[in-house]
């Protein structure tokens, strides 16, 4: 069992390649961990609400996005801890946010501590019933998707990064294209 948080913890993600996690919390800290030896090997501090979601680059692990009640999602350099940008746009709490995997998997070089290995673009989904996709390079919100009707919970993509699917409050599953114009695919209803 691992410990450390003040507090409820609300989210966890696993290192694609080492043994290591993080685990956000309602502390507004993020914890990082070797879950081989159950060792706390540090926190990382940023946020001032809770944070909601923690996600690293799907296929390195070299940066970790974590998302808050705070209004920012923050993306982390994983080798350093340090946080290296912080992006907002989102008028209310941020509930998830991912990195999508580049379609071509061609990288995107931001030298240092802002090389995006394998992914270019980043989604978040939030309260405020938007979608918002984040280009990694520049850091600026290039898209917006106002297809809820309400709060934005939980985001998920394909594996080859080409489809994202998003669900709500609103109990609707939006699938839509993560490129070009991010066209709306279909809407899946079913939940009571």
């Amino acid at each position: 069992t691992l410990q450390s948080h003040n507090g409820v913890v609300t989210c966890v993600a696993v290192h694609p390649v080492f043994t290591m996690a993080v685990s956000g919390g309602e502390d507004a800290t993020i914890k990082v961990w070797d879950h081989e030896s159950g060792e706390y090997v540090r926190t990382l501090r940023g946020h001032t609400q809770g944070v909601n979601s923690v996600c690293f680059t799907p296929k390195t692990g070299s940066h970790i996005c974590s998302s808050s009640s705070d209004l920012s999602i923050k993306l982390w350099d994983f080798a350093t801890h340090v946080c290296i940008r912080t992006l907002k746009g989102h008028d209310h709490t941020i509930s998830d946010a991912l990195f999508i995997p580049n379609l071509q998997g061609s990288a995107i070089k931001g030298g240092g501590e802002n090389d995006f290995t394998d992914c270019s673009q980043l989604v978040s989904a939030s309260r405020d019933y938007t979608i918002k996709f984040w280009d990694l390079e520049t850091g600026f919100c290039v898209h917006t998707s106002k297809d809820h009707t309400d709060w934005v919970r939980c985001l998920a993509t394909k594996a080859d990064g080409s489809l994202l699917a998003s669900s709500g409050s609103d109990q609707a599953i939006v699938v839509r294209k993560t490129d070009g114009d991010r066209k709306k695919i279909c809407e899946l209803r079913g939940h009571e």
